[in-house]
């Protein structure tokens, strides 16, 4: 698919009921004469009826029908390529209409919370300083002080039979109840004399709000005690030296506990399962390191992510939250990951002297080190070459890797 060309010349068409899709095709010949590579429509998906302006969006999945419906958009779209012409549209990913009764996502929100599958789509700070606002929106609609709005009548409360639901109503607005406060309403209706309302409203005050939807690994409670404990997690891991961790290893579940040995080779005649039980404590302090370096890389990208303009705007526009973080979060958050635990994976090979001296085993580092201390060039030479020659493969690996999920690296865009 060849790339869309730049544009040259834009001309703004602001659309509304008063100038519709129909209209702007119309006016394509004349646009394309005067020079102009593309239009630059005004928001054209659903918004709220009678919008001037189409920033107060309803829905980002449906085209505003006052201003057409997708016959007449594709119309517009031919139009446009038999000139030779594009679009760019202009929409803000953060602004949607809220209140009244329009917005889907919107009252979903009010009805569950946190809970809601639209939680996060919207810049809601459900942990406020305040412990009487965390896990609640506070919506400035009333126009007088609650008191007086309350005393007024100006709070009905309803039902709708069709949905099954209560909410309440401050003139055009509807606020929906969450479902269990629907108890409360159910005894004072009840009020002794109904006994099955009396038992559905037992139920209602049973439910319980299910916990806000889980993120992906800690960066997706960025802030939270997940979050924080990983992080120092992490931390520790990278800067705790291996002698210490190893040591300490070999102490617990060595010496006190027993669970383990505490040499990284088997007696001779040992199967595979006891052999890989030796190597079980001498690998601990290197994954140590190594899941510190990942961890950290990873929260911070995956936050990076997760806070970008792409990853809103591909929530926005209806992907599930699994969707995006498969195929826009983790396809940016993972190549610093990649790249460190490259780098990392030649420092495993060639930097373990220690680990291999406190769990007497005869591996690269120590054959290295005993090579410099009995000057036996040769020896040196060949083992600093494996290590090099790792070094490279594993860098490389992780190249192709990068390219494999970052297109413009294999298309040679910057």
């Amino acid at each position: 698919m060849a790339p869309p060309d730049p544009p040259r010349a834009t001309y703004r068409l602001q659309f509304s009921r008063d100038f519709t899709f129909r209209d702007a095709e119309r006016l394509v010949p004349y646009l394309h004469a005067l020079g102009v590579s593309h239009i630059y429509a005004s928001p054209y998906l659903k918004a709220r009826a009678g919008s001037s302006h189409g920033y107060d969006i309803t829905d980002y999945n449906a085209l505003n029908p006052e201003i057409g419906d997708t016959v007449d958009f594709d119309a517009l779209v031919a139009a446009l390529a038999r000139h030779g012409m594009g679009q760019i549209l202009d929409f803000v990913p953060n602004h949607m209409g809220v209140g009244r009764t329009d917005n889907a996502w919107w009252l979903d929100i009010l009805e569950w919370g946190q809970a809601s599958p639209y939680a996060d789509y919207f810049d809601i700070g459900w942990n406020a300083p305040k412990p009487d606002l965390r896990g609640k929106v506070l919506l400035p609609f009333l126009g007088d002080h609650y008191g007086a709005i309350l005393e007024a009548g100006e709070l009905v409360p309803a039902f709708d039979e069709q949905e099954g639901s209560f909410s309440v109503w401050y003139h055009e607005h509807r606020f929906p109840l969450a479902p269990r406060s629907y108890g409360a309403i159910l005894a004072t209706a009840a009020a002794g004399t109904h006994a099955r309302l009396g038992e559905l409203a037992a139920a209602f005050r049973k439910l319980r709000t299910a916990a806000a939807p889980r993120r992906a690994r800690a960066a997706m409670h960025a802030r939270s005690w997940i979050d924080r404990l990983i992080s120092i997690g992490g931390l520790s891991m990278t800067v705790i030296p291996e002698f210490v961790s190893s040591i300490a290893l070999i102490l617990i579940f060595g010496i006190a506990l027993r669970w383990l040995p505490v040499t990284a080779t088997a007696g001779s005649g040992a199967g595979p399962l006891d052999q890989l039980r030796h190597l079980i404590l001498p690998a601990m302090p290197l994954v140590f390191v190594l899941f510190g370096y990942i961890a950290r890389m990873a929260r911070a990208g995956t936050i990076e992510a997760l806070e970008s303009d792409y990853a809103r705007t591909a929530t926005l526009k209806g992907l599930p939250r699994g969707v995006v973080i498969r195929r826009h979060v983790l396809r940016n958050a993972l190549p610093p990951t990649i790249t460190v635990v490259a780098t990392q994976v030649g420092y495993l090979v060639g930097g373990l002297v220690i680990v291999e001296t406190l769990f007497r085993y005869r591996g690269i580092g120590s054959l290295i080190l005993t090579a410099a201390k009995q000057k036996d060039f040769p020896t040196l030479e060949a083992g600093v070459l494996v290590v090099g020659i790792v070094f490279v493969v594993f860098t490389m690996a992780a190249d192709i890797i990068l390219m494999l999920l970052n297109p413009r690296l294999r298309s040679g865009e910057h």
